[in-house]
């Protein structure tokens, strides 16, 4: 399913990172390697294009000013999940993408999301509407440049949601509107035409297991 794009104005504020990654971590409840088709949506529709093989999760949105999502099944509440991700050589101002999290749905969801332009930002996706909960930000721990590889982490316990950039924490954000919910990803493309993201599973650290 594909919502109407939403329009979005946004002032870069640089930020300081804290900390590389030092959380307590659980039992895994889900890993995705991305070697075969599993739970994902995947074929050429009309607004994108979604293929997975050899452990890449290729994501191709195919308009400019469009956006499209991928859910899946699997439901968490408290976790933490991390992906890693590749945008395009011609990855372009306010092109983006995105780990969704606590899905309720197509339409009521969160993501946390990275652009071109070397800022994240967290959504919370209500009916038609997309509120910031994190407006763009920009942090040194995101990689830039051609091709750059990010791995996006958060984690939610309760109302708390912690985002993590390369394993280095970039910031905390609380909100109470979705509990629990499915896991997906999220492609926008600003002013790329097949704007193309390959999704990657990011290699346990220190012997612990992630979702993705």
């Amino acid at each position: 399913a594909t919502p109407v794009a939403p329009t979005a104005t946004a002032t870069a504020a640089p930020t300081a990172t804290e900390s590389a990654l030092q959380i307590k971590l659980g039992e895994s409840f889900l890993e995705e390697k991305f070697e075969a088709q599993g739970p994902w949506s995947i074929g050429d529709v009309e607004d994108s294009v979604v293929s997975v093989a050899g452990g890449t999760l290729t994501y191709i949105q195919k308009n400019p000013g469009s956006y499209s999502i991928r859910i899946i099944s699997r439901q968490g509440n408290d976790f933490y999940a991390e992906v890693g991700a590749t945008p395009p050589a011609n990855c372009g101002t306010l092109d983006k993408y995105g780990l969704i999290f606590r899905a309720q749905d197509v339409s009521n969801y969160y993501v946390f999301q990275l652009d071109c332009d070397g800022r994240y930002r967290v959504l919370r996706f209500g009916g038609s509407a997309a509120n910031p909960l994190v407006d763009w930000t920009t942090s040194s721990a995101i990689s830039r440049g051609s091709r750059a590889y990010n791995v996006l982490g958060l984690q939610a316990t309760g109302n708390t949601f912690t985002l993590y950039i390369n394993q280095t924490k970039v910031g905390t954000v609380a909100d109470s509107a979705y509990t629990t919910g499915r896991f997906g990803l999220w492609v926008g493309s600003n002013i790329t035409r097949d704007f193309t993201v390959k999704f990657t599973a990011v290699p346990p650290c220190a012997g612990s297991k992630y979702i993705f």
